[in-house]
């Protein structure tokens, strides 16, 4: 998160992407996607992604992972 705030600000004062990617060490190609996804979304924030709903309560894995460490 840190890198994209620091690649937007840099990108606003108008700094190339290929200097950018330079300066936090990341390559070109990082840069790029991360200003469009500025562009596109005006935040660096992570969009919400699609995935399986979990089955276990956070409970039932505090249980669970306890009983593991308990019959080591």
């Amino acid at each position: 998160m840190e890198e994209r705030v620091r690649v937007s600000v840099m990108h606003e004062e108008g700094f190339s992407s290929r200097v950018i990617a330079n300066r936090i060490s990341c390559s070109h190609s990082t840069v790029i996607r991360i200003v469009k996804k500025i562009q596109e979304t005006g935040s660096v924030v992570d969009r919400v992604r699609s995935g399986r709903p979990r089955k276990s309560t956070q409970r039932q894995d505090r249980t669970l992972r306890r009983t593991s460490l308990a019959n080591r």
